[in-house]
């Protein structure tokens, strides 16, 4: 997920784009549970390319768009905490 996301923020940097227009050049679609990690990883490196955190989930809200066809809730794939923490950690504060 984290090459996904710097695949796309470098590639929009690179034709010039303000990272803070990132909703204008990319849209990315969420189809699934564990792709949804792309939000907080974007939120991420955004802070850290200069961005407030705040402004960072405005910029993130706007340009990912999740769909999830399972309505039966014991379906969708759930983490816990403790996984994040050993899997994830820099994303667990987000």
């Amino acid at each position: 997920v984290s090459n996904a996301a710097q695949l796309i923020l470098d590639e929009c940097t690179a034709r010039g784009c303000n990272l803070h227009d990132l909703p204008e050049y990319a849209v990315i679609q969420i189809n699934d549970t564990h792709p949804s990690m792309i939000i907080p990883e974007l939120i991420r490196i955004l802070t850290q390319r200069g961005i407030s955190f705040d402004e960072a989930v405005g910029i993130v809200s706007h340009t990912c768009a999740y769909t999830n066809h399972t309505i039966l809730a014991e379906a969708l794939e759930t983490w816990p905490a403790a996984y994040l923490e050993k899997a994830v950690p820099q994303l667990v504060p987000i």
